[in-house]
């Protein structure tokens, strides 16, 4: 009997590791990026300094993880409090969030977006759709015209 107790602790030990693998693993101002075979240091560095530059990573405990899925391609994890999942407010936020990361950290690649509970077990997933582009020149419209009024409305609202 105790030969069969000394054989379960190490599988249970092993067990317990390989289920909280969720990859290696960054801080930023007390936010977490775990990142996962597919997905380089460099990228999850640019993730990280990104959360911080928009205020997700606020200096509260927060852990987000960018894995690379052969299906669906890219995933940027959340864990996310379950009152708040379906709360449609949060889902285009998340929306503008996948697109942003989309845009800055993955080269224009589709990222879907993922609320976990915390051990970041996929509560809902949010596909990636991709954001209209801002009207270019050729259009008609020049983008100095536009920078221009931009900062008209952003004095005026002073």
């Amino acid at each position: 009997m105790k030969l069969n107790s000394m054989l379960l602790l190490p599988l249970i030990a092993v067990l317990f590791v390989s289920c909280s693998n969720y990859g290696e693993k960054l801080e930023f101002n007390k936010g977490e990026v775990y990142y996962t075979e597919g997905i380089s240091q460099e990228m999850a560095e640019k993730l990280g300094n990104f959360l911080v530059t928009s205020g997700y990573f606020d200096g509260n405990p927060k852990s987000v993880q960018l894995t690379k899925d052969g299906e669906k391609g890219y995933l940027f994890r959340m864990v996310f409090q379950e009152e708040a999942i379906n709360d449609p407010q949060y889902e285009q936020l998340a929306k503008m969030f996948s697109w942003q990361i989309s845009q800055e950290i993955l080269s224009g690649e589709p990222v879907t977006m993922e609320f976990t509970d915390d051990t970041f077990k996929t509560q809902k997933s949010i596909a990636f759709e991709p954001m209209p582009q801002p009207p270019m020149e050729e259009e008609g419209i020049p983008q100095d015209s536009m920078a221009a009024e931009g900062d008209q409305d952003s004095s005026a609202a002073e």
